[in-house]
């Protein structure tokens, strides 16, 4: 039994233990070290292979910055963080050659754990294979996703391990700092004002966006409605969060939904007020009421004449009304504003190959001829352009028979003509979409006195030799 006085010791001890441990627990990551090395320690030189076997050699005295990320294909955290990364490496474009960044990941990863970095700045996204967990071991790795920024002289200048909210800011104040892009002040001031404002309900909120955005671009659309309402729970009166929630809901085609969600936000500035009428406008696009959404998306293209998205659904608009050229003249705007943008893309060069333009459509899709075998995927049989590319002239006749060729009968020996007709099958790159199929047949008569230099560049025929 303790006495009252050894109790009272005890009890203030143990209470001192508690108001100490909070701050030391606190300050761990302030420390900014791992296991094997810390902040002014030199990063040793190591080399690693990227999924397709190339390597990446870090050697000393190269007098770049270096950002390593370590990443777990497999963690919620690490896809966040690939999201972050991402953005910041686009930002930063312009200082491409003062700095290098791998990812680390111990296996290969499936291609959505990348998918999240936008197109501009992958090829800055440089991903490292380490199976056998040497650079981990060497650094002390061990929550992921770790952050390591490693200045021109080879030394640590800054260390992240896990991810929380101001991961994305800080790692973006740290690495300009590195490359000399904002002061020692600024630097230790931004990091430490986005610490803090994000533990708020809006930090809170934004970082669902985020994870919204991410999803989106995976093609996760009902996850990211998802993440979208949750940020609307905790900030109802963000406009951010309701015109975000607004686009998914046309993106999926719920436009009422849109419609109700989006109709009663009160824009202030130019940019709110025209992403409501571009949502409204795409919003009656869906429901066939044209008139009105041609009116708001006129509006929303004044308000904003660099939306490529309000340029497209008009350009839906007008090709509904069956006013054709003005609907080629908005899919052209909305490409060259969003040149990657395939929907554009494809939409018009089926406008112009329904009017039969295949030129207009080569050019806009870039497309001016066959391609190399291999091109474009197999079959489900593993057999490559059996659809496509080039059509398959046989060496069959083209049936002169009414009803086709009669049972028991060689399609080869049926032709008496002088000018035998072949049949040509499965569709070629200057065709249309329902010539794109083995079952389509056509025929061709591949030479004539009259045309002895005739050619066509959207027929082949396919080699067959014996397996031994």
């Amino acid at each position: 039994m303790l006495s009252i006085q050894k109790y009272r010791l005890f009890k203030a001890a143990a209470f001192t233990f508690v108001v100490f441990a909070v701050p030391l627990l606190l300050v761990v990551p302030g420390l900014a070290q791992l296991r094997k090395i810390r902040v002014a320690d030199k990063v040793p030189e190591f080399s690693l292979p990227d999924p397709n076997g190339a390597t990446f050699a870090y050697k000393h005295n190269r007098e770049r910055v270096l950002v390593i990320a370590f990443l777990s294909a497999t963690q919620k955290q690490s896809e966040r963080a690939v999201f972050d990364i991402g953005k910041i490496l686009s930002e930063l474009q312009g200082q491409a050659k003062e700095f290098d960044f791998v990812a680390i990941i111990n296996e290969p990863a499936n291609k959505d754990f990348f998918a999240p970095v936008p197109r501009k700045s992958q090829s800055l996204f440089r991903i490292l294979i380490d199976a056998e967990y040497q650079l981990w071991g060497k650094l002390g790795i061990i929550a992921m996703p770790t952050i390591l920024i490693v200045g021109k002289d080879d030394t640590v200048k800054w260390i992240k391990a896990g991810y929380s909210y101001d991961f994305a800011p800080a790692v973006r104040s740290h690495l300009k700092g590195a490359l000399g892009l904002n002061q020692r002040g600024v630097l230790e001031e931004s990091t430490q004002v986005k610490t803090l404002t994000n533990i708020t309900v809006d930090a809170r909120a934004r970082r669902h966006l985020r994870m919204a955005r991410m999803l989106e671009q995976k093609g996760r659309l009902e996850s990211a409605i998802q993440e979208v309402c949750k940020a609307q729970q905790l900030d109802p009166n963000s406009i951010d969060v309701v015109l975000e929630l607004g686009e998914l809901y046309c993106k999926t085609g719920r436009s009422n939904e849109a419609l109700k969600v989006v109709g009663t936000i009160k824009a202030q500035s130019r940019t709110e007020k025209a992403k409501v009428n571009l949502i409204l406008g795409w919003a009656n696009q869906q429901m066939g009421k044209l008139d009105a959404a041609e009116k708001l998306l006129l509006e929303a293209i004044r308000l904003n004449p660099e939306s490529p998205r309000a340029f497209f659904e008009l350009g839906k608009v007008y090709q509904a009304k069956g006013q054709t050229d003005k609907a080629i003249h908005h899919y052209t705007v909305a490409r060259q504003l969003k040149p990657d943008d395939t929907g554009t893309l494809n939409t018009l060069t089926y406008i112009y190959l329904s009017r039969g333009n295949v030129v207009d459509a080569m050019v806009i899709s870039g497309i001016n001829g066959p391609v190399p075998v291999k091109s474009y995927p197999p079959n489900a049989f593993g057999i490559y352009d059996m659809a496509g590319n080039i059509a398959e002239m046989c060496s069959d006749h083209f049936p002169d028979i009414g009803g086709g060729v009669p049972v028991g009968i060689d399609p080869i020996t049926i032709s008496q003509e002088k000018l035998p007709r072949y049949v040509v099958k499965g569709g070629a790159w200057d065709g249309f979409g329902e010539e794109m199929q083995i079952a389509n047949r056509s025929l061709t008569i591949p030479y004539n006195d009259r045309d002895k230099d005739a050619f066509n560049t959207g027929y082949g025929m396919r080699i067959i030799r014996n397996v031994e």
